[in-house]
């Protein structure tokens, strides 16, 4: 039996408009895609900026440590900035970028008083030191928190 002309023209329309949703339904997922990507990356970010928020707090605490003459507080605190620096750096190096620099600069001078610090140097010098790490750890902070929309203590 013949199929009438009419039930083509349905037919066909009934194809276009299928491929008319599918297209729309992958672009939908695509842009559902392209959200949850950037949620991701957004997360990243914070927990980096948090990371590091932990570490100005270490090296404010060295630097508390320091001006208080207690050296030996200090010693401990510097191996945990240290350590915490370190893992942050690896951890957190793809947000980081060119702000990675400056703590690996708080690395270097943290060692260096860690070693002075045991030579007995001058207390003066150990907190000139401390004090040049809060600032550059406190400026990757602020950086990090620009860049992640959101401003913390």
């Amino acid at each position: 039996m013949p199929v009438p002309l009419w039930f083509d023209w349905i037919a066909g329309g009934a194809s276009i408009a299928g491929l008319g949703y599918a297209w729309w339904a992958s672009h939908q997922a695509t842009g559902a895609k392209d959200a949850a990507q950037e949620a991701r990356e957004a997360v990243y970010r914070r927990n980096t900026a948090e990371d590091i928020g932990r570490i100005r707090d270490l090296a404010l605490d060295y630097l508390s440590a320091l001006q208080a003459d207690q050296f030996g507080l200090a010693l401990h605190i510097a191996g945990r900035f240290l350590s915490a620096c370190s893992s942050a750096r690896e951890q957190h190096r793809r947000f980081l970028g060119v702000e990675g620099v400056k703590l690996e600069l708080s690395i270097e001078l943290i060692e260096t008083s860690f070693h002075r610090m045991q030579l007995g140097v001058d207390r003066i010098l150990l907190i000139a030191d401390a004090q040049r790490v809060v600032r550059l750890v406190s400026s990757v902070k602020g950086v990090l928190d620009r860049e992640s929309g959101g401003e913390q203590p």
